[in-house]
Parts: structure tokens; sequence; C-alpha cells
């Protein structure tokens, strides 16, 4: 394994905005992400008092349920510690882990943790939490893996329609399981691949829900290393937020008018809309009847109500809900972030470009609740280079780094263009040019014997439409030729940049283990941590 460090940029502009710390767009941050922000923020956090010991207790529970290894209770035990602080990132409970790039966030935030601790001299905790309140099944119940040129997607039959969390929202396991061999076959056989499928296998037969395959393949692949998981939908944590989901429904309003005064700013400022801006929308979802329902205010009637508005909740009765089975409960974007400032204190939050984004809009949410939003550190960014890949990208002559960046396809065009034949176009041409003359003279010819013109175009059409095949059959015996070279320039881009974008936003993480070992990410996770995370660099990892 080799990892060189590239500057890739231009991919997301609002994301080398941000890295570059620009004036306008920090402005409507607390902090940036570099070694004196997080100083001054483990000051600050120095002063406020969390349920530290409960916490503990929480997740403790929780990652023994998800078969963790000592490393990961040796974090934990960090929390009895006052002084004890976190690197904090989540996902969701994407099947197989879903895109390489929940896979990244764990890297870095083991990375960053490791590395606050060190320059802090402080206890800091690496925290994972999974999304396990988000109810749509359609974004996490499939995977993308490599297939020859390109892609091929594989997924579970689910019910889009049922609202239903993630963490409650029962495994098919023996669904799963033959989407995990349909999966492996479409790989090439190594000797890990029967490894995977025997040890996935066992995991899903221990699975209950999408939330509990995740949170165990999770330990799985990072065994050793310490991370430590939380399910946001966990009862035992709702029952931890309860005093804070009492301050969002008591203070719902300022808390929806604050949101929509700092969403305008920053809308007007030009970074777009990345939440959308309704006055009426709560950002608190309710279960009911086992939907997840999100809740919209009704000032007039001082209730909240379903979108529809054929249900209502008056404040007294959500309050009621809040304090008796705050497992109903639950944050949307905008008040997810605010709650996990109340409940965990947060050194720094490793965060995609989308979520630095939309966090961009919540700072007036947290001074109203006398808060910070916390350092949003970048989450590093990898693409992993195959072998076969770098070996088609050198004979190409591709550079890894620019093909991160605008892929390989202008290059195979450029490439084609030189080497395919030229000298056949012309005799087609001109065969085409003496075909239409002859037929010309031929109609002024016959056009007193034939019965009508339309024979006569007919026949035109046939003559070319043979032409045309002709040429046709020409040019895929040439493309036969040059298909093996063509092919270098197909792979390359799948791998480095499929469906033109990044590697990480759609490839699952099989490929690599099946090819390069089922210890490969911790193999990556030991280097990381060796080298020192460094958000502003494209990470390339040579396999």
């Amino acid at each position: 394994m080799h990892i060189q460090y590239e500057d890739v940029r231009g991919l997301n502009p609002f994301l080398d905005e941000y890295i570059n710390a620009d004036d306008r767009l920090m402005s409507f941050y607390d902090y940036g992400y570099d070694d004196e922000s997080i100083k001054k923020r483990a000051k600050e956090l120095a002063a406020r008092s969390f349920n530290r010991g409960s916490l503990k207790d929480v997740l403790y529970s929780f990652n023994k349920k998800m078969g963790a290894g000592e490393e990961t209770f040796t974090q934990i035990g960090k929390l009895t510690s006052e002084r004890s602080l976190m690197i904090v990132g989540g996902q969701q409970a994407g099947l197989f882990t879903g895109p390489l790039y929940t896979v990244h966030k764990v890297i870095s935030i083991l990375a960053h943790a490791d590395k606050a601790e060190k320059d802090l001299g402080l206890p800091v905790i690496p925290l994972f939490w999974i999304a396990g309140e988000d109810h749509d099944i359609d974004e996490i119940n499939h995977i993308f893996v490599y297939y020859k040129q390109d892609l091929k997607r594989f997924a579970m039959k689910e019910r889009n329609d049922l609202k239903i969390p993630a963490s409650n929202r029962n495994l098919n396991r023996e669904e799963a399981k033959k989407v995990l061999l349909s999966t492996i076959r479409h790989l090439q056989e190594t000797q890990d691949t029967k490894i995977i499928a025997s040890d996935w296998g066992k995991l899903i037969d221990e699975s209950k829900t999408y939330v509990d395959f995740f949170g165990k393949l999770i330990h799985h692949l990072f065994k050793g290393t310490g991370i430590v998981l939380m399910d946001a939908q966990d009862e035992a944590v709702r029952k931890l937020e309860r005093p804070f989901f009492n301050e969002l429904i008591e203070r719902n309003g300022k808390l929806r008018l604050a949101f929509e005064e700092q969403a305008k700013r920053f809308k007007t400022a030009g970074f777009g809309e990345p939440v959308s801006i309704d006055p009426r929308l709560s950002h608190l979802f309710l279960d009911d009847h086992n939907e997840r329902t999100l809740l919209y205010s009704d000032d007039q009637e001082g209730a909240f109500t379903n979108k529809e508005k054929t249900r209502s909740w008056t404040i007294d009765e959500l309050h009621h809900i809040a304090e008796t089975d705050p497992a109903k409960l639950s944050n949307n974007v905008v008040s997810r972030p605010v709650m996990q400032e109340w409940l965990l204190p947060v050194l720094g939050f490793i965060s995609g470009a989308g979520e630095i984004k939309y966090w961009g809009t919540l700072s007036s949410v947290f001074r109203e609740f006398d808060f910070k939003i916390p350092p949003l550190i970048p989450r590093m960014q990898f693409t992993l280079v195959d072998r076969g890949a770098l070996k088609r990208a050198g004979k190409r002559d591709l550079s890894i780094r620019k093909t991160i960046e605008q892929g390989a396809s202008e290059k195979r065009d450029e490439w084609y263009g030189r080497n395919r034949p030229a000298d056949y176009d012309p005799v087609f041409e001109k065969a085409e040019e003496e075909f239409e003359s002859l037929m010309e003279k031929m109609a002024a010819n016959l056009r007193e014997h034939a019965s009508t013109d339309v024979d006569h175009e007919r026949f035109q059409r046939m003559g070319k439409g043979v032409l045309d095949r002709y040429k046709r059959q020409v040019d895929r015996q040439v493309n036969r030729t040059l298909a093996p070279s063509m092919n270098h320039f197909n792979y390359v881009n799948t791998v480095l940049r499929p469906q033109d974008g990044l590697q990480e936003r759609t490839i699952n993480v099989l490929p690599f283990l099946n090819g390069y070992g089922t210890d490969v990410i911790r193999q990556l996770t030991a280097r990381v941590l060796e080298n020192g995370p460094d958000p502003k660099k494209h990470t390339v990892v040579i396999l």
C-alpha cells in the first residue's frame, strides 16, 4: 500500500472555499477547523457540563450489543474524566456500509481524535453516530460495485412507502444473504472471497435490523481501532435527550424563526438553499402509529400537525410524549446538530461538503440555545486505486489526479481520434455523393417510364442504407481492433471517476476487501493515523 496526497480541486467549489477559509463564507460559522480553533473549542467546552456518566453506560451497552472489541470499551471508559472530549461524525446505516465515504468518515474520526488527544493532552473519544432514525429506505438498501468496465447495482427489495426508521426496520436475513452472495459472484474470486461470504453471513444472522447489521459490520471492519458507535434512534439515547426535546418543543417558534432568518441570509450570500425553508416546519418527527411523521407548527391553534393536517398534537401532549415515551420523537437535519451539541462534548465534527453547507444555516439556531457550532472538520477524501487501474493508467499516460478531477473520457476520445484509421471516411463520402448523382441522372432518364417518384425515392433510400450498413460494419471491425486500448481508458475512468463523480460517493468497500484482503481498511487506518490527517489534501491509496 502506497499513499500519496494530491491537490484535487474544482469538484466542489463550495468545499474549496471552505477549505481555503473564505472570509465571507466563514462568517456563517463559529470556528475554523485549524489547530488553534480546536484548542479554543477545548477551552470553551471545559466550562460546560455533560451527563458523561449516563452517556458512558448507554454507549457501553450499545457497543457490547454490536460486538465491539476491548479497544472500544477503553475509549468509552474515558468518559469517567470530566475533561473528556469527542471527535464526532455520523452517517446512515447503508447496506454493507453503503458508499465508501462512510468508511472514510470513520477513518477521519479516528485520525482526528488521535491527533487531538496528542495535541491537547486530553482524552478524546472517536464517536460515530448511526442515523438510525432516518426512514428513507431507498437511500440505504443498495450498493454499487465494479463489474467489467462498468458498475453493477445490487439492492434489497423494500417498501419505501413504510416510513419506518432504520433502527426499527427488520432486516430480511435471507434476502440480505442472497444480495451478498449475488454481489460476490460478480467479483473475481480470491483467497478472501469465501472468508467475506462466511463472516458477513454470520453478521447478517446475528442482526435483527439494518442498524444492527451496519453496527456489527463497522466493528468487524475496524476491529482493534477503538471506534465507538452510537445509534441516534437508541431508546436509551432518547431517554438522555428527554430534557432537550422539551426545550425544542417549548421554544419551537424561536427555533423556526432563527433557522428561517439564517437560512435566508445564507441564500442571499450566494450559497444556496441546502435545507428547504418552510416557516411551518417544526424540525421534529413523531412516531405516529409506527410511521415517522414530520411535524408542522400551527401557530393559530397553538398545536403541531402532520403535513396533511389530519392529525394534531398540543404542546402539552408533545411534552407528555417527551417525558413518558421519548423514543417516539426524533430530529431532522436542523434539530439533530443542536441536540448533538447538547448531548455530547463535541470537540470537532467530521463533515462532508453537504453537511458543512447546511450547517452554515444553523448558527442562529445554536445561539438561540446558547451554543456555538463546533469546528466542522472536512472529512478526508480518498480514492482507492487498484493495480489494474494503475497499470492501465500508466499505459495510456493518464494522470491519477487529473482523472479524479475530470475523468478519462476526453483523453479516450482524443486517443481514438488519433488512432482510428481516417482514410476510409472520404471513400464512403465520395461513394455517397456519386450514388446520389447517379440516382439523379437515372431519375431524369427514367421519369417517363417509372410509374411514380415514390419508387425512385424508395430505391434511393435502400441504396443509401446499404452504404450505411457497410460503413457501420467497417467501423465495428476498426473498433474491435481498438477495443483493448479503449477498455483501458474505460476501466480507469470507472475506477477513479465512476458515474462522473468521486469514487467514494458510489462504490462499496466490498471489491477492495475481496481484492486486497479483509484487513485492508485496518491497514489504511493505521497508515493514516501514522501520517496524521490532512483535510486539505485528497488521499490517493495505491493498493
